[in-house]
């Protein structure tokens, strides 16, 4: 009779078959992000080209970006902050945003006049995308790195029950 918290071959097969079978899972999903991340970067930049020409090119440029001298005070309209989902074995990232109030304060866009250009707008909105599909991709990353441990532990499990079995 076997002890039922020992695992058995069969067992730890399933285990590496399923593991194996959520990392080619996790790696398509980074592939896709990968993309969509580079489709909405490239957006972007394209949206910022287009505020250039409609806005002139001195109106949106390496002198709008702020610097440690400039005589505004700018922050950051989101973080990224630990994700909290109860998993210790495995940290998760998410976007944190401003609250409202803070929103209200952000005087970022304003710099390019009070009628700021909707390309302008739509390009902030393809760069906050393209962070947040970064932040999956980061995340994917975490999960992997997990499963190649469990998976390195489930092929030493697998060895050693080889060498226990009595060849026949």
């Amino acid at each position: 009779m076997e002890d039922v918290g020992v695992p058995t071959l069969e067992m730890v097969n399933l285990d590496l078959d399923r593991a194996l079978l959520r990392q080619l899972t996790l790696l398509q999903d980074y592939t896709n992000l990968t993309l969509e991340t580079e489709k909405e970067m490239r957006e972007g930049y394209f949206q910022i080209a287009r505020s250039r020409y409609n806005m002139g090119s001195n109106s949106v440029g390496r002198s709008s970006l702020p610097t440690e001298y400039s005589e505004r005070d700018y922050r950051a309209t989101v973080r990224v902050g630990p994700k909290e989902d109860g998993n210790p074995d495995l940290v998760q990232r998410e976007l944190v945003t401003m609250s409202p109030q803070e929103e209200e304060q952000d005087q970022s866009m304003k710099q390019f006049g009070i009628l700021t250009s909707p390309s302008l707008k739509t390009s902030q909105r393809s760069f906050r995308r393209a962070l947040e599909k970064t932040i999956e991709r980061m995340n994917i990353t975490a999960e992997l790195e997990k499963l190649q441990t469990q998976f390195k532990a489930l092929n030493h499990s697998k060895r050693e029950l080889l060498e226990q079995e009595p060849e026949a």
